[in-house]
C-alpha cells in the first residue's frame, strides 16, 4: 500500500493517473471528517492571541483538566 495526494497535479502532469482516476481515488471509501468537540475547539481558540506575551500566558495557564489528568478524556487537550 502507499499514500498519495490525489490533489497533487504531478499525477496528471506526468500522466500517472487521469483526472477521472484521481476523482475515483478521492471518493473511494471516503470517510467524513469528524466534528471537533466544542470544549476542544474552545481550548484551541484560547491560543488565538495577538502577541507573544498573550501566547505565553495562554500556554502556561492552568487548565481545569490538568488535575486530575485522565489520559482517556484529556488526551487531545494535552496534545494541543
Amino acid at each position: 500500500s502507499f499514500v498519495i495526494d490525489p490533489n497533487d497535479k504531478i499525477y496528471t502532469n506526468e500522466e500517472v493517473f487521469t483526472e477521472i482516476e484521481l476523482d475515483e481515488i478521492r471518493k473511494y471509501k471516503l470517510k467524513p471528517i469528524p466534528q471537533m468537540p466544542q470544549d476542544l475547539l474552545t481550548y484551541l481558540n484560547s491560543f488565538r492571541v495577538s502577541d507573544i506575551s498573550g501566547l505565553r500566558d495562554a500556554i502556561f495557564k492552568s487548565q481545569q483538566w490538568d488535575s486530575p489528568y485522565n489520559r482517556q478524556t484529556h488526551f487531545d487537550h494535552d496534545w494541543i
